[in-house]
């Protein structure tokens, strides 16, 4: 769902994913250098309610860091 919203949304020319697995948490973090958003203004679209809700069912975390002209990151943190 990330990458979709990348492609539609981001106009970005570099996508980064990293995962990494430590003490029982797989971390995956995905960072695009498009154009963001303002977090606080823009109401969530489909995409990142989908995210979050399917986070909540397998009881993970996922937080988003976006800003006007510096791109997007989301981290979801996967327990046990």
């Amino acid at each position: 769902e990330s990458l979709n919203n990348i492609i539609k949304h981001a106009q970005a020319t570099e996508v980064r994913i990293l995962m990494n697995y430590s003490m029982g948490t797989l971390t995956i973090s995905i960072r695009d250098n498009g154009c963001g958003f303002e977090q606080h203004t823009v109401n969530k679209g489909v995409g990142l309610l989908n995210m979050e809700h399917r986070a909540q069912i397998i009881n993970s975390e996922i937080s988003t860091e976006s800003a006007v002209g510096k791109g997007t990151t989301i981290v979801i943190k996967i327990g046990k």
